[in-house]
């Protein structure tokens, strides 16, 4: 890179920085001086360390500000700029002592920001206490702003079920659970917090959920680039007061599968959320929740999710005709906040005209595992259904007692309490074994 014009002209001197100059000044290099203004502007970042010798380590501090000068504009934000990075290097040198006051981080019992189970991360069933402690009261919190942190609070009087203190539902801090609260799980859904340990997904069978499709097609008879319903429904459950739970499929067999009506909608009566999560794996996923608000309510007999959906045009092999769409991590409660088990059925649906790999590409492939590296959840889909048993092993090849749970043609394996490493799974079906290796990754 050369300084001036566009930072391409061999004719002038080379530069380490592009646009460095004060666009005040049209004698400095900068965009508005090049007349590059308005461009899709995008910069790579670099620092010279020089030579490490072996062992040794240097340390890089960075610091990303903003600044705007009251009542200015973009010129005059640069000038403030210029006064106020003088005092942040100033007071980086001295250690920012005396600079401001310092954030008093909770350690125990802390309150997350829309964590409302308190279970590490904001998701769908954080719903679940929300609406069960509407209207609730205790100490508010001093925090004037609204971020993902942890958040010292007095315990309140009342608590659901499982011990769990009626505070972490006040999302916003304000002294009384709300429907704003509803909002501040909304703007944090999927973060976590460091503390949080992932779980393995849980399928319970039963009748009181279950999936079905619409749009006069055979679930037997599934043909490439078909467009249809999925709907996820449930059948009425006395007493029923919120219900949370997560659907998922095979994205290689849709080549679309959207959720018609998602977001946050709170009405007079109910609250409910829908919504599809981003998830690195071959699975998709959708997550719903619905809690009453009113005394005595009851979750109706009712479609609960809607899917447009449309099958892949399958442009490669696949090692089964047949896909499940099922429901899981199913959380039912009562007005008292009670757990109450409530059970799914899926759906089979076949391709009887997509390709399939042949029996023998079959008999040599390992499973197909998700994601991987992982934090130490995997789930696997068995590409042979003939694998009876399975075995972990660590580098020195010792059994892990980590055993997977099987769910239809899935693994589910745990291997969140053992370290980052390489690790074997081995799956045995009559004389043949086969072996995929595992990374974990805390």
């Amino acid at each position: 890179m050369t300084y001036g014009e566009d930072g391409c002209n061999p004719d002038n001197p080379t530069t380490n920085l592009a646009f460095p100059g004060d666009p005040n000044n049209p004698s400095e290099w900068s965009m508005l001086s090049a007349g590059t203004q308005g461009a899709d502007a995008k910069s790579l970042s670099s620092t010279f360390i020089g030579t490490l010798q072996p062992g040794a380590q240097t340390v890089l501090d960075f610091a990303f500000s903003f600044h705007r000068k009251p009542n200015g504009n973009n010129l005059s934000n640069i000038t403030e700029m210029y006064a106020e990075v003088a005092e942040i290097r100033s007071a980086y040198e001295q250690q920012f002592a005396d600079v401001c006051e310092q954030i008093s981080i909770c350690t125990n019992n802390c309150v997350w920001p829309g964590d409302a189970n308190n279970d590490g991360i904001v998701n769908n069933c954080d719903i679940l206490p929300i609406g069960l402690s509407l209207g609730d009261t205790g100490t508010p919190r001093t925090n004037e702003r609204i971020y993902w942190s942890p958040f010292s609070a007095e315990n309140w009087s009342t608590s659901l079920p499982g011990n769990l203190n009626t505070k972490h539902a006040d999302c916003d801090g304000t002294g009384t659970v709300t429907t704003d609260d509803f909002t501040v799980f909304k703007n944090h859904v999927g973060f976590t917090n460091p503390d949080f340990q992932a779980v393995a997904d849980v399928f319970t069978p039963g009748d009181e959920l279950f999936v079905d499709l619409g749009g006069n097609i055979d679930p037997n008879n599934v043909q490439a680039n078909q467009s249809f319903f999925v709907r996820a429904k449930l059948n009425f459950v006395p007493g029923l007061y919120g219900l949370a739970f997560q659907l998922d499929y095979d994205k290689r067999y849709f080549q679309s599968f959207d959720l018609l009506g998602d977001g946050l909608n709170i009405q007079t009566d109910y609250v409910e959320y829908k919504e599809m999560v981003e998830v690195a794996s071959l699975r998709g996923l959708a997550s719903y929740a619905v809690v009453r608000r009113e005394d005595g309510g009851q979750i109706p007999e009712a479609t609960l999710m809607a899917f447009n959906v449309k099958s892949s045009d399958f442009p490669n092999p696949l090692n089964s005709y047949t896909t499940e769409i099922r429901i899981k991590n199913i959380k039912g409660v009562l007005e008292d906040g009670t757990e109450i088990e409530i059970g799914a059925t899926p759906i089979t649906l076949n391709f009887p005209s997509i390709e399939i790999t042949s029996v023998a590409e079959a008999a040599g492939m390992s499973p197909n595992i998700y994601p991987n590296p992982s934090n130490g959840l995997f789930e696997i889909h068995l590409t042979n259904e003939g694998f009876t048993e399975f075995k972990v092993f660590d580098l020195a090849g010792r059994q892990l007692p980590a055993m997977p749970t099987k769910a239809n043609d899935y693994l589910t394996l745990d291997l969140t309490d053992f370290p980052s490493g390489l690790y074997f799974l081995q799956l045995t079906r009559q004389s043949a074994v086969r072996t995929s290796i595992l990374v974990v990754q805390h």
